[in-house]
């Protein structure tokens, strides 16, 4: 949104209709290649800055969306008082520990290049062991992200996916699941789970088990 304010005003308009839960996802266009510009002191300083007016409204937990923004999971949760989920890459450490010994995690990537240890190390899973397989090759969903299209070719996505998580497990047959590092990646989970047989994580996996743990059922009704 332009502003701070725009955000905040978002925010409560979709309360005042009846939301209760929200993704908050500001974005930021800055000069530069694509996920590089995630590195980017600016954009850390205006994820800072409204984490700490959406905690003012009243929120119980902030998220972001990008996988590559585990890189600021440290100093955003250090900015507010309420839990921080930056990136499904916080997974890793459960996803690891519940393979069988010597199964690794298959990371599939928006940018192999750009997905480095330091992501690693952010989401506190320097010592998990996994295989990436980057989709900055595919000629559809790419291009879809790079060239900030409004549209683009839904099966030609899902073939490019399946066929990326087959090769995956193919370079590497140790792989005992598989983590979507992109948030624009869910839509294919099911698709990747039928082709490879695997328990496949994405944010939405992550946001499930956030909601779940802020809002618990209750059982005495």
């Amino acid at each position: 949104s332009p502003s701070m304010e725009d955000s905040l005003q978002m925010a409560r308009m979709a309360a005042d209709s009846g939301v209760t839960d929200i993704i908050a996802t500001p974005h930021c266009n800055l000069p530069g290649d694509g996920p590089k510009n995630y590195r980017s002191a600016a954009l850390r300083t205006g994820f800072s800055r409204l984490r700490q007016a959406l905690e003012q409204e009243g929120v119980c937990a902030i998220t972001t969306s990008c996988g590559f923004l585990a890189l600021f999971q440290r100093q955003l949760s250090a900015a507010v008082r309420v839990p921080v989920y930056t990136s499904a890459l916080l997974q890793l450490p459960m996803i690891a520990a519940a393979l069988p010994p010597g199964k690794r995690v298959g990371i599939l990537t928006a940018d192999s290049a750009n997905l480095t240890p330091r992501h690693l190390a952010a989401a506190g899973a320097s010592y998990c062991p996994v295989t990436v397989m980057g989709m900055e090759h595919t000629t559809e969903f790419s291009s879809f992200l790079r060239e900030d299209r409004t549209s683009f070719d839904a099966e030609k996505c899902r073939q490019e996916h399946i066929e990326a998580a087959l090769e995956l497990i193919r370079r590497d047959p140790g792989i005992g699941a598989i983590l979507l590092e992109c948030t624009n990646m869910p839509p294919w989970a099911l698709d990747i789970h039928l082709a490879t047989r695997l328990p496949v994580y994405d944010f939405r996996t992550m946001l499930c088990g956030v909601v779940a743990a802020l809002r618990p059922p209750d059982y005495s009704t």
